[in-house]
């Protein structure tokens, strides 16, 4: 009974496991496809992102015209005259969302997009000629008469922010850190400034033999550093990809010839080929020092293209390798493959560089491109192939139909998990390159690549068809797998928090939990938190400002928090600037005697001036009774003050005759005033050029009188004398 029970239980873990196997083996679905191309209007994609919003921005190259709208509705961009760049926007199902081009006369061209954790959106290429590189309504020119490498910023919505360009340094490929820092790795010759401010920067290398850089800017295109690997072997070196993990720490991979020094700083750490050019992996700290460095080769050329980093610190690359036998373990262990055709290869180091395993399909022809890894570290590879091909690296056998593309998925062990290949329809093989594989937190595959000529391909890689013909030179698509035919959705909204199967979030965004078991098990909350809504005010009052009913009169920093209708708090905040009313007075309600002038001043400082009679000037003359009124503004204040002159009928005569005088003329810091004799008392007022009374009601006596005038400043000076509201006398003075 026991050895029965034994093999029972034996019999149902295989049929499990089989059932596992089965499960994780099955193909994904396909979910859309997009093209990028028109007839007679080439298109090329060449780069794609995800974004942690679930939003893809795809960058490529077109000529004429291009509409990226695959929808009902048009969204045409136009080059400027050769090739030009488009940049698009979708969401994760496909939706078109806005597009963008960039380029100048000649030809322009894309080489990497990537996006930063504030959604910010960052490109590298080349300009040649004159562009503008702000495709909106905006222009910001840059002019080269040469080829240059450019690294432009644009905001979530593809506004611009800002560009840097490189005179003498190919931009290849870059990252960006959770800080927003940029870092880029590229080859050079020559004397070359890698900052791309005011600054200087210089590193040199040879003119032919090319050093390879890394370089790092902060956010705000700002250099930081650059480090140098010198070519110590001749021929040519090549970064063909880097990536950044969560620590910071600097990946690049490529290819070089003969030899290479693999640390930047003042050691050595010498890189040799076994042949031709040789694969190459260069792990750096934050700062660019060296951490370890791996290659490896045949007798022929070998490179790596594709490279991940995964969350536990493990490293994938991929390429290829023709008619050769290469050993992949660069340490003391063994991991022998040979090849008489070209073959793909997908290979895994540890955090400290030791080798873990390759892989590489069986028979035909292939090679690979792009990795990615996915949050359970299965690592996915995509490539070209034709002829018969085993994608399954163990005992077992995994072919796809003869085929054009395709993309492979094993487990972190380097297990077969499932291939998908797309099918060309046209005798001849494939066409592909620059592909891009990206994963999304629900397991969903984005693939990027191209077709050219009249090459017609099956896009669908299970038993049903989409078929794309080419039709033009070269057309570029991308297609979304999903793991999963069937998704729950939950749609749902919330202030500032939302607590989903024990998990609270804090942000808006589409998640996805996988339950323990089958397919059908996955959901996918789309939700939206409105949060405490956030209002910035800007406000200027004059005297008071009444905010929600209640009167501020003081100027200061306020904040207000309201309930919107959904039950979320609203915060105001108000910036608030209280300026002063402007101090105007006519004085008393007075009289005007008949054949008299009286002097009505208002005397508000640096002030506009609106009289009820129409005039502008800080004071008026009236000669017959009335209510007279003048408005005075400063900093947009108004103040207002009115005056009731009654007559007077024929009043004391009170004048100034031909024997009172004033001067001397310039004036020091005195005048002397003569005044003939009155039966009245004579006052004085002296005004500056710009209507500011700077002497008040200063009493003269009949005869000599010596006014001192101290602190005053060189220019014009106008002065009236006056007499119980009549004007006696005014003029123009100078001090010198």
């Amino acid at each position: 009974m026991t050895t029965n029970a034994t093999a029972c239980r034996l019999l149902a873990l295989l049929l499990l496991l089989c059932c596992i196997s089965r499960a994780d083996a099955q193909v994904p679905t396909l979910q859309w496809i997009r093209d990028f191309a028109a007839p007679g209007n080439p298109a090329y994609a060449e780069t794609m992102a995800l974004d942690s919003g679930r939003a893809l921005l795809v960058a490529g190259d077109f000529r004429n015209t291009l509409d990226l709208d695959a929808g009902p509705g048009t969204a045409t961009v136009t080059s400027n005259g050769d090739v030009d760049i488009f940049l698009t926007r979708y969401d994760t199902a496909g939706r078109f969302v806005w597009a963008r081009s960039i380029g100048g006369p000649l030809g322009d061209a894309c080489k990497q997009v990537r996006i930063d954790r504030n959604g910010d959106i960052l490109l590298i290429g080349y300009f040649q000629g004159t562009v503008d590189f702000d495709p909106g309504p905006g222009v910001h020119l840059e002019t080269t008469n040469f080829s240059n490498n450019f690294l432009l910023k644009l905001d979530r919505a593809g506004n611009f922010k800002w560009v840097r360009r490189f005179d003498m340094a190919y931009l290849d490929r870059f990252d960006v850190d959770a800080q927003g820092n940029i870092f880029l790795g590229g080859s050079f010759g020559g004397a070359t400034d890698f900052d791309p401010g005011p600054g200087t920067a210089t590193l040199t290398a040879g003119l032919l033999d090319f050093d390879l850089y890394v370089l790092k800017l902060d956010a705000t295109g700002n250099y930081a550093w650059a480090k140098q690997f010198p070519n110590t072997g001749g021929g040519f070196q090549r970064v063909l990809n880097l990536r950044l993990d969560k620590a910071g720490a600097i990946y690049l991979a490529g290819s070089f010839y003969n030899s290479m020094d693999a640390d930047p700083d003042a050691g050595v750490s010498s890189l040799t080929s076994n042949g031709q050019t040789d694969a190459y992996i260069l792990k750096l700290n934050a700062q660019g020092g060296l951490l370890w460095a791996r290659s490896w080769g045949g007798p022929e050329n070998e490179e790596a293209w594709g490279l991940e980093v995964d969350a536990a610190g493990s490293v994938y690359t991929s390429g290829s390798f023709i008619n050769e036998t290469v050993d992949f373990d660069p340490g003391t262990g063994s991991a022998v493959e040979t090849t008489v055709n070209r073959r793909a290869y997908l290979s895994k180091f540890n955090a400290q560089g030791l080798f873990t395993w390759v892989r590489t399909p069986a028979g035909g022809f292939s090679f690979g491109q792009s990795v990615a890894v996915d949050s359970t570290q299965n690592v996915y590879l995509s490539g070209g192939y034709s002829g018969t091909v085993d994608f399954d690296p163990g005992l077992g056998s995994y072919t796809l139909p003869t085929g054009h593309l395709y993309t492979w998925k094993l487990s972190s062990a380097g297990n077969l998990a499932w291939a998908a290949g797309y099918v060309s329809q046209t005798i001849g093989g494939y066409q592909s390159i620059y592909n891009t594989t990206l994963v999304d937190a629900a397991g969903s595959v984005y693939f990027m690549s191209g077709i050219g000529g009249s090459y017609t391909v099956d896009f669908d890689p299970g038993p049903g068809t989409a078929l794309t013909t080419a039709v033009s030179s070269w057309d570029g698509f991308m297609l979304k797998l999903s793991p999963c035919s069937r998704i729950t959705t939950v749609n749902a909204s919330a202030c500032s928090s939302y607590t989903f199967n024990g998990a609270t979030y804090t942000s808006s965004g589409t998640y996805y939990y996988t339950f323990p078991g089958t397919c059908d098990s996955i959901v996918q909350l789309n939700l939206a938190l409105t949060g405490a809504q956030h209002q910035s005010l800007a406000v200027s009052a004059c005297q008071a400002y009444n905010w929600n009913g209640t009167l501020l009169t003081t100027s200061g920093h306020y904040i207000d928090t309201f309930a919107t209708t959904a039950g979320c708090d609203s915060i105001v905040d108000l910036d608030l600037t209280i300026k002063p009313l402007p101090v105007v007075s006519l004085g008393a309600d007075t009289a005007v005697c008949t054949g008299d002038t009286l002097h009505l001043l208002a005397a508000a400082t640096g002030a506009a001036y609106l009289w009820s009679t129409g005039a502008t000037t800080p004071d008026l003359l009236v000669t017959s009774p009335g209510t007279y009124w003048v408005q005075a503004t400063v900093n947009g204040c108004v103040a207002t003050d009115t005056v009731h002159v009654a007559g007077n009928g024929a009043c004391n005569d009170c004048s100034l005759t031909a024997e009172s005088w004033i001067g001397p003329v310039p004036f020091g810091n005195w005048i002397r005033v003569h005044k003939n004799a009155t039966r009245c008392t004579v006052l004085m007022d002296l005004y500056n050029a710009i209507g500011q009374l700077v002497l008040k009601e200063h009493a003269l006596r009949d005869g000599s009188n010596t006014v001192y005038l101290y602190g005053l400043a060189a220019g014009n000076y106008y002065y009236v004398l006056h007499s119980e509201g009549k004007v006696l006398q005014r003029g123009v003075l100078r001090k010198q």
